[in-house]
């Protein structure tokens, strides 16, 4: 059997590749942290880099970025939907982004990580989009913790005792206050 001619098919939302991606290489997510930057810039959020890939890129398979900041739903939803479209079809990327309430979302607590109470706003993972019968029920409840804020984004509420695995930890404990760092200074320090 020949996998040279394998077909590759990715959606999440509104977008979607017929191109694999690779791991990510210091040189693609410099040009897509460069790519982001302005608009999330003019939108007026800070960008971050968290996970695997601040630890050892060849490590992991996708690049974990969050922003922060005031941003309609609506306008968030647009952005999310551009940087996966551009990290997955320009630098082939797999991009894990999300809005963040807070900057710093993990606290250290009886020796265990958790989450901070905090919301965050992802595109749809399930790819069900609005009004799947499956999901939406009695209004945009969806799942246990979650809410759909727009036809292919959710909000998901995260209280105190939502505990990390251990995996999750290391890859969080490379500052110590358990957060991403600004995309600006990973540019800076990789630039140097």
């Amino acid at each position: 059997m020949n996998l040279d001619h394998r077909e590759f098919f990715y959606k999440k939302g509104r977008v979607s590749t017929s191109i694999p991606w690779l791991t990510p290489s210091p040189d693609r997510v410099s040009q897509l942290i460069n790519y982001a930057l302005p608009k999330t810039d003019a939108l007026g959020l800070d960008l971050y880099i968290m996970g695997r890939c601040l630890i050892d890129m060849n490590s992991t398979i996708d690049l974990d970025m969050f922003v922060a900041g005031s941003i309609e739903d609506q306008q968030l939803e647009d952005l999310l939907h551009e940087l996966l479209d551009y990290s997955l079809n320009q630098q082939r990327i797999l991009l894990d982004m999300a809005w963040s309430g807070v900057i710093v979302p993990f606290e250290e607590r009886d020796g265990e990580l958790c989450f901070k109470n905090n919301t965050l706003k992802v595109l749809d993972p399930w790819q069900l989009g609005t009004g799947h019968k499956a999901v939406i029920k009695d209004g945009p409840t969806v799942l246990k913790n979650a809410t759909r804020v727009t036809d292919y984004m959710i909000e998901l509420h995260f209280d105190n005792t939502y505990k990390l695995s251990k995996k999750h930890i290391e890859s969080l404990k490379i500052n110590k206050n358990y957060s991403g760092i600004p995309a600006k200074e990973w540019m800076a320090k990789w630039n140097q």
